[in-house]
């Protein structure tokens, strides 16, 4: 009895490793670490239908489901594997869209207060322009007054 409580226990730490170890990999940048796992347990889930032995009497309808069963039954872990990975994905690409909303948010925020800015100073250029030319054109009816016509 202590045996099968030794094994049952490291079997649920091998599990929990291997779960925490594809959450880790799914929660990469790159996709593909995160998909190593699930298509090791496929490719181990086509083994199992494999190592059946066909009846003597031929293959039935029977056998073929027992096969089919057998590979479902197989990629049980790939499933699992699928779920985890596309749920940390789902997270990355939430967080990801949030980070692009803000970030392109701050963007158009420092563009307007760019451009209130330049129109201000662009205002304040024109009515400076405007001012030097009202200055010449005062000058220059006061300067055409004293020169006489030739």
């Amino acid at each position: 009895m202590k045996n099968v409580l030794v094994f049952l226990l490291i079997f649920l730490l091998f599990v929990a490793g291997m779960i925490m170890l594809q959450i880790f990999l799914s929660k990469k940048e790159n996709k593909w670490p995160g998909l190593v796992m699930p298509i090791i347990a496929f490719l181990f889930g086509l083994l199992y239908p494999l190592n059946m032995v066909a009846p003597s009497t031929g293959v039935t309808a029977g056998f073929v489901f027992q096969v089919i069963l057998v590979w479902l039954l197989g990629n049980i872990p790939t499933i699992i594997l699928l779920a985890i990975y596309f749920s940390c994905r789902e997270k990355r690409r939430r967080n990801k869209q949030i980070d692009n909303f803000y970030s392109s948010h701050a963007l158009r925020c420092v563009a307007a207060s760019f451009l209130l800015n330049f129109r201000s100073i662009c205002a304040q250029c024109a009515f400076a322009l405007f001012s030097v030319e009202l200055v010449c054109n005062q000058n220059s009816t006061k300067f055409s007054k004293l020169v006489p016509d030739r």
